[in-house]
């Protein structure tokens, strides 16, 4: 709720989705309710499921501990400058990332049909 909070109030669009305007919220509201919001989660299984588009780096970084080369997303947006960690992977592995999975399209256009009446 508190990202619609700031959605809806300062027209936050803010990429990280946990950063400053985001973290007063989370302790006022924990201080006066007596919460425990974080920015952490324990449901990672739970939010795997929407990582449908996936990618795989040709490089060295495959054969590499934790993620072998892959990156895992809900959306369509290959890897590339704007990842906080694409420099370090230029330097390290400098393979380039080609798509591998993304979701059934018969899937997503069955969802988004509504049945004609």
């Amino acid at each position: 709720m508190i990202h619609a909070y700031l959605f809806v109030t300062a027209n936050n669009r803010d990429r990280d989705g946990h950063g400053p305007e985001f973290h007063k919220h989370m302790y006022r509201i924990n201080n006066v309710a007596g919460t425990k919001i974080t920015v952490f989660h324990s449901f990672h299984d739970e939010v795997d499921v929407y990582r449908q588009h996936i990618w795989q780096c040709n490089g060295p970084c495959r054969t590499r501990r934790p993620y072998f080369g892959l990156v895992k997303r809900s959306m369509n947006r290959a890897p590339g400058p704007n990842d906080n960690w694409w420099a370090q992977h230029q330097q390290t592995c400098g393979g380039t990332y080609s798509k591998i999975q993304e979701p059934d399209r018969s899937a997503t256009a069955k969802k988004g049909s509504k049945k004609s009446q």
